[in-house]
């Protein structure tokens, strides 16, 4: 009985240790592309646009996204298009090129898939004198694939991609820090923004 007490504490210690190895590093460079002939993004004024089921999670992610872009002279893209004009691309690239942007930012959400974890319970349930561990603990967790493309807006072209994959937060300000350090960090190395 002892032995077997051991063995599922030991379980549940494994599972919580690669739950928080899981949260430590929480998002991944899945894939990156980088035109061809690009070699360095020098932005001067952006425009962020986040492709977001709704226009409160759009406005979150875009506002959030722009605090961490300082420098590069960021605009969300809630302040100068309206959801309508973002359905017609043509329309809200012209709007953005005679508004002066340089470059825009867009975020899309490629997939998210939940899933649920289940480990031993560590806490015995008692059935008369005698515990017993049949209880597991459930918990529900899901990756976030996110797509940021960095356009030229006077060419209308593509220069770089990076996806990523971000496990359990839809929270703004937290997915804004993992995918900004994220894939800053893939283009910096790459030696395409300083």
């Amino acid at each position: 009985m002892k032995a077997q007490s051991i063995l599922r504490m030991t379980a549940f210690a494994f599972g919580a240790a690669l739950l928080s190895a899981c949260a430590s590093n929480p998002t991944a460079v899945k894939e990156t592309w980088v035109a061809p002939g690009v070699t360095k993004i020098e932005a001067k004024r952006v425009l962020i646009v986040a492709i977001a089921p709704s226009e409160t999670a759009r406005r979150r992610m875009e506002t959030e996204m722009s605090k961490r872009m300082v420098g590069s002279n960021p605009t969300e893209s809630n302040v100068l298009l309206s959801e309508a004009e973002l359905k017609d691309p043509a329309a809200a690239v012209a709007k953005v090129k005679a508004a002066g942007y340089d470059h825009a930012v867009v975020m899309r959400l490629i997939d998210a898939q939940s899933y649920t974890l289940k480990q031993p319970s560590p806490m015995p349930n008692y059935l008369g004198d005698s515990p017993y561990y049949s209880n597991t603990m459930s918990t529900q967790a899901t990756n976030y694939v996110i797509e940021t493309t960095v356009f030229d807006v006077a060419a209308g072209t593509p220069l770089a991609r990076v996806t990523t994959e971000t496990f359990q937060t839809m929270d703004p300000a937290v997915l804004a820090d993992r995918l900004f350090a994220t894939v800053a960090g893939e283009l910096r190395s790459r030696g395409l923004i300083k």
